[in-house]
């Protein structure tokens, strides 16, 4: 007889054997989160850097990355936080929903007001109304990724993207303004789709006292978003300050592709979340050791790609160091992001915390240091040093505190 903890091996397992039963899952889940936002992000980039300028693209990236980081600040690690407690309690889905959504309004409002301080007010209102949308989805959208119901997901990401295209196709000649509100009515259209699948338990409210517990707990994982979103995005807002928006343009362009295949170990293991929740810990290791060895090949070929990619549509041409500093960027990944998934499960993301923000402090240091005298390009191989960073410290660190582990304190 099988135990309860070797069942859910054997079911991860069969999910990287690619099984007839997992194949959907992971199908649907790959297109809703890389295939279709990354087709349709090239295909802005092309039809604005094409039809207006590379200063343009830039400047939608930056107010992009800000709506993006008011975004997690006003969620609070809701969406993580749901996840766990849904796997943990799934007859108090409700309740837990209305507990975890309700309080983090009033920091949707705080956002919101800060949007009109950053912003003249006609680029200010799209971008609440974005960030208000963005928000809703987000938090209804849980409930979809808690039942695996990627398919709906994947056709919602769709009509996301074929408004925004129609909306930008009839907004010509192309301004910052009619592409914010270009994302705000598709956000609109995603966010409905979400609501009226899932049919999130919005009424009668349960209007209660916020639990202290889980907002502590978010905490780690609004850290962690946020300094995660900086890691992505903080070479945007250095190249933004010291060299320009034609820079931004240039180095987005290549940057988007490339974090795309970062993440690719996040699309591997994230449809089966719940499973590793429950999971024993040696499974860890050995899912850890092949996407390190697969990575590495992958990441080569996957930058080869992306440098014909932006040769041939973009006329953009890098050095081989940078194609070489691309592929030590997105390595590094694939040799940790078990060991994040780990830390969730023995609640210690302070850790990962601790090693994100070391390795986003290298980041802008050296970003400061290199911009101004060796140009754009540095600013990847900045990227490069903050992420071997947050490899080592996540090495070493851990295992030199092992017994502060066993007194429960990290």
């Amino acid at each position: 007889m099988l135990t309860k903890n070797s069942k859910i091996i054997d079911n991860l397992k069969q999910a990287w054997a690619n099984s007839p039963r997992r194949l959907p899952i992971v199908s649907f889940y790959f297109g809703y989160s890389f295939l279709l936002p990354g087709i349709f992000s090239f295909a802005t980039s092309y039809l604005v850097i094409r039809h207006s300028s590379l200063g343009l693209w830039g400047e939608f990236v930056y107010i992009q990355g800000l709506v993006l980081f008011l975004f997690l600040l006003s969620q609070w690690g809701g969406k993580e936080i749901l996840l766990r407690e849904f796997s943990k309690h799934p007859a108090q889905t409700r309740e837990n929903w209305h507990l975890n959504v309700f309080p983090r309004s009033l920091l949707l409002l705080s956002s919101i007001g800060l949007l009109f301080v950053l912003f003249p007010i006609e680029i200010a209102i799209p971008c609440a109304l974005w960030l208000f949308f963005l928000w809703m989805g987000k938090m209804t959208e849980v409930f979809s990724v808690y039942q695996k119901d990627f398919g709906w997901l994947l056709a919602s990401e769709l009509m996301y993207w074929i408004v925004f295209a129609c909306l930008l196709f009839f907004s010509f000649p192309i301004g910052i303004s009619s592409m914010v509100w270009a994302s705000a009515v598709a956000t609109l259209f995603k966010a409905l789709c979400l609501i009226w699948k899932t049919r999130p338990p919005l009424f009668p409210l349960i209007l209660s006292k916020p639990n202290v517990r889980l907002l502590k707990e978010g905490i780690h994982f609004l850290l962690l978003g946020l300094i995660g979103l900086l890691e992505a995005r903080v070479d945007i807002f250095c190249i933004k300050k010291i060299v320009g928006n034609e820079a931004v343009g240039s180095y987005s362009v290549f940057f988007t592709c490339l974090l795309l295949l970062k993440n690719l170990p996040v699309f591997f293991l994230e449809p089966f979340m719940k499973n590793l929740f429950r999971a024993k810990e040696s499974v860890f290791g050995e899912i850890k050791g092949q996407l390190g060895i697969f990575g590495f090949f992958l990441i080569i070929f996957g930058v080869f790609l992306i440098g014909n990619f932006c040769s041939h549509f973009y006329g953009l041409s890098y050095s081989y160091f940078f194609y070489g500093a691309a592929v030590l960027y997105a390595w590094p990944r694939y040799l940790f992001t078990t060991d994040i998934y780990l830390l969730f499960k023995q609640k210690r993301e302070l850790l990962l915390v601790w090693a994100t923000l070391l390795g986003l402090t290298a980041n802008v240091v050296f970003d400061f240091l290199w911009l101004p005298a060796h140009g754009v390009e540095s600013a990847l191989f900045a990227a490069t040093l903050g992420q071997w960073v947050i490899f080592i410290f996540l090495k070493i660190y851990p295992n030199s505190l092992m017994p502060f582990k066993r007194r429960g304190r990290l």
